[in-house]
């Protein structure tokens, strides 16, 4: 056995493996439409962590976290993080979308990612799913909002680990979130 080849072949596995994929160029030269019907940068590259919650305004989750935004909202406000509800597809018309925000009081930048634009380059799959993306562009987080819903129809009573607040205080502090991904649950996004 040629124990110095292996060595270097896990190093370079290794290596590979720990190598994240940078979605700048495309985050960065995707413009959608917003609430409002305007065009939307959908990437800053200089706010240090940018966190896309994909919404669905008839998913009962998502009516639930909409309090979870809105203190998002109030926690990051002046700090260089920026909270994107993001709402994919068609199915929804604008004035659906415009109700449920304000039925929920959500003031964070909306994307209407009728094309699912965003969806293809991020991969969610459920609503509500966070991706949390770091100044390079890169996925430091993806999954769920935190821990009050541990399987289809099944929640806690009290939450106790902060997935998303915990990967955005890391990055704020220049540190790889020590958890870069939870599954979610919730409704299924759907391609059609």
């Amino acid at each position: 056995m040629n124990a110095p080849k292996y060595i270097l072949i896990y190093f370079l596995i290794s290596l590979v493996a720990c190598t994240s994929r940078s979605y700048k160029d495309q985050l960065i030269s995707l413009n959608l439409e917003n609430e409002s019907g305007g065009l939307e940068a959908v990437w800053n590259k200089k706010d240090l962590a940018t966190a896309y919650i994909f919404f669905a305004p008839d998913c009962p989750l998502c009516i639930n976290y909409s309090l979870t935004v809105r203190e998002l909202e109030e926690i990051y406000n002046k700090k260089p993080v920026q909270i994107i509800v993001v709402f994919p597809g068609k199915s929804y018309d604008i004035n659906e979308i415009k109700e449920f925000l304000e039925i929920h009081k959500i003031e964070s930048s909306v994307i209407l990612d009728k094309n699912y634009n965003l969806v293809e380059i991020l991969k969610p799959t459920v609503t509500p799913e966070v991706v949390l993306v770091n100044d390079n562009g890169e996925i430091a987080y993806q999954g769920a909002i935190d821990d009050w819903v541990y399987g289809t129809g099944l929640r806690k009573q009290n939450i106790s680990k902060h997935y998303l607040k915990d990967a955005i205080n890391s990055l704020l502090n220049d540190k790889d979130p020590e958890n870069d991904y939870q599954l979610p649950y919730g409704c299924f996004i759907e391609l059609l």
